[in-house]
């Protein structure tokens, strides 16, 4: 997550199985229905982060970006026009901009913890060698009052059953915050990217 100004863009990556229970292209009815409903749910920022209400942010930008699938599933930018700003303007491309520059500042689930417990639960569908995936979801926003970003929530937890932990990385005009997140304590302090 990165703070600057009115911007705020938060970057999110977590192997595919965490989302909907497998790594490959859909294969069957059931792959199909389990995509569609994860898709749907990247594609509203709030199923990943809830912001502090107080600094009054709205998404105009979400990119889902799923690897290993470009030959299967054809993803496309879901751009609105909110309070004037264009995501193809140059607001956005000074995103762009922030985003490439903190790109290793994103919340990212363990793999390895996610994959061991799942086998230790008997819920390691994986095909015999069957490669690792990622999916990346960029969420940009703007707020009115990007200073009283005081705290957030995975909500990404709730959306996401086999999630089980996210490490938060996030920097801001006056500082940083590193966090590692839990589904039983979901929300994390920011007032540290504000030198509070």
């Amino acid at each position: 997550m990165a703070v600057e100004g009115s911007d705020v863009v938060v970057n999110f990556a977590s192997p595919m199985y965490n989302l909907v229970g497998f790594e490959h292209a859909p294969r069957d009815e059931h792959d199909r229905e389990a995509f569609a409903s994860a898709r749907a749910l990247l594609y509203e920022g709030g199923n990943l982060v809830l912001l502090d209400a107080d600094a009054a942010c709205t998404a105009f930008e979400i990119d889902v970006h799923w690897d290993m699938m470009a030959s299967a599933v054809e993803e496309e930018h879901h751009d609105d026009e909110v309070d004037g700003h264009d995501a193809h303007d140059d607001h956005a491309d000074a995103h762009d901009d922030h985003a490439d520059e903190h790109e290793a500042h994103h919340d990212h689930a363990d793999e390895h913890d996610a994959h061991d417990a799942d086998e230790a639960d008997g819920h390691d569908d994986h095909d015999a060698g069957e490669q690792h995936a990622d999916v990346t979801v960029a969420v940009r926003y703007t707020c009115e009052h990007a200073n009283r970003l005081n705290a957030l929530d995975i909500t990404a937890f709730e959306s996401f059953e086999r999630l089980s932990e996210v490490e938060l990385r996030a920097v801001g005009p006056g500082g940083a915050v590193a966090e590692s997140l839990e589904r039983g304590s979901p929300q994390v302090d920011l007032r540290g990217l504000f030198g509070r």
